[in-house]
């Protein structure tokens, strides 16, 4: 998902990125999106959620202001929603 400018996504085997930085499964990370279109060059890598034991990503959906994380945490639907700004990734059940 593109959301506030950044590339939002997960990877389904490790991965690391250019800048070194380790994306997991059932992870969630971002990556400037805007400045990659303008430049051909990433930015630094941002770890939205952090994987968990037991915690799996459902699914993705967006506002124009938040980005909301369908998780199934042990089998439980719980729903995140996300913001960014200019100090990061907040995360808010």
């Amino acid at each position: 998902a593109i959301f506030k400018g950044q590339l939002v996504f997960g990877v389904r085997s490790p991965w690391t990125a250019p800048d070194g930085t380790r994306c997991l499964p059932d992870g969630l990370y971002s990556v400037d999106f805007d400045g990659w279109v303008e430049t051909g060059a990433f930015g630094p890598f941002e770890t939205v959620l952090e994987p968990a034991p037991r915690v799996s990503i459902a699914g993705l959906a967006r506002t124009q202001d938040r980005l909301f994380i369908n998780l199934m945490d042990n089998v439980r639907g719980k729903v995140v929603a996300c913001d960014r700004t200019a100090d990061g990734w907040s995360l808010k059940p």
